[in-house]
């Protein structure tokens, strides 16, 4: 990438993409599409993990994704980092939602699990 060469970071959610028609616009993906011919380098930053991106996201074909919160970071198709939870850690979070009844999320590289789910498979599953 040369000096005048920029990296161009899009949000999704009602920004990028509309959830109601399940779309990103033609007019959008052009210009995208004329900035990574100009040699520029669009990438996608989300707290969304990878696996709850839709198809129509992925098809634009942007050069990288930075992903829950920039604790996945891929480009040109390659991860070039990513920041895990150590286990001891992730164990005590599980815990404490089943001890307080919490609601959350647990997102991986892989997948996204609601607490209630989760709690549900909470002996089954190896986070």
């Amino acid at each position: 990438m040369s000096e005048n060469n920029k990296l161009i970071f899009l949000d999704v959610d009602a920004t990028l993409y509309s959830k109601e028609q399940r779309l990103v616009p033609e007019s959008t993906i052009k210009a995208i599409h004329e900035a990574q011919e100009n040699g520029h380098k669009v990438l996608i930053n989300t707290g969304r993990p990878l696996v709850y991106f839709e198809k129509e996201i992925l098809d634009i074909g942007c050069d990288g994704y930075l992903c829950s919160n920039g604790v996945h970071i891929l480009l040109d198709g390659e991860t070039i980092y990513h920041k895990t939870v150590p286990e001891t850690v992730v164990e005590q979070i599980k815990r404490i939602c089943v001890e307080n009844n919490i609601y959350g999320t647990f997102e991986g590289e892989n997948v996204l699990i609601s607490a209630i789910i989760m709690l549900t498979f909470i002996h089954i599953m190896d986070l």
